[in-house]
């Protein structure tokens, strides 16, 4: 079995510059955390150009937003509810909110984070939100987290008063594009990064479930950080690098071709 020595590229989180860990499927943000404090900062910048920042419902929605994010952020993934379970919590309330009885929106978690029925129930959005606000505790100055607290609040103030973002992620017009673009932009540096590797298997007539092979057995890890090479994966790849490969350089140029001519078809 061929060896290789591989490092994979390093790409800054574009929240607060730490390195992203391999494992994170999307290399934009180390942490939920992060993408988190990038959401609210857009979301705010929003409010404030379209003029509901005066609203107080959004008034309320944004001071919820800032202390989930101060005490470490939504646990998101803990209180996934499925469709089915939705529509029975719907269906037992009668589709009214079960605090005050008008139509109800949102599914609420009772006392903890447990998706259980007996744990669930319908509240409208105005009822939820005054629950949520109602369980937050006050941090006051002789607390050692209020001093995090308040700079946490003046560093993200500035980023959402910025006239223009201070970071790509602050963008609330153009992220959309921004974020696709980073993303296609370390999608490629990952796969320039295994030119010298791919481009030596290639050149030992390797085929392309012969380099899947090598690169797993190598341990090196696809773009998303989970599962393993397989033959379909590097026929994208070869793909890719051959329609980048007249703007790559010499090295990428060389490399696309001798790859994606000789081994596609494989």
């Amino acid at each position: 079995m061929n060896s290789c020595t591989y490092t994979p590229p390093k790409f800054p989180c574009l929240n607060c510059n730490r390195p992203i860990s391999w494992d994170r499927r999307v290399k934009l943000f180390c942490s939920d955390l992060c993408r988190d404090e990038s959401n609210y900062v857009r979301y705010y910048r929003r409010c404030i150009q379209d003029g509901r920042i005066e609203q107080p419902d959004i008034q309320e929605a944004l001071h919820i937003k800032f202390v989930f994010l101060v005490s470490g952020g939504y646990p998101r993934d803990e209180r996934v509810i499925s469709l089915e379970i939705r529509e029975r919590v719907i269906a037992l309330y009668k589709g009214r909110c079960a605090i005050c009885g008008r139509p109800g929106s949102d599914i609420d978690h009772v006392l903890s984070s447990d998706n259980d029925i007996s744990n669930l129930q319908l509240l409208c959005r105005e009822c939820h939100n005054k629950k949520t606000v109602a369980g937050f505790i006050q941090i006051l100055p002789d607390d050692p987290q209020y001093t995090v607290v308040v700079q946490k609040r003046v560093e993200l103030e500035t980023r959402i008063n910025a006239l223009t973002p201070k970071r790509p992620c602050d963008n609330q017009l153009d992220w959309a594009t921004i974020s696709k673009r980073i993303r296609n932009e370390r999608k490629l540096i990952f796969f320039k990064s295994l030119v010298p590797i791919v481009n030596d298997l290639v050149e030992k007539d390797f085929i392309l479930r012969r380099i899947a092979e090598v690169l797993n057995a190598n341990s090196v890890p696809t773009y998303r950080g989970h599962g393993r090479w397989d033959r379909h994966m590097m026929t994208g790849i070869l793909h890719l690098m051959k329609k980048r490969a007249n703007s790559g350089g010499p090295e990428l140029r060389n490399y696309a071709f001798a790859a994606a001519l000789n081994l596609i078809e494989k």
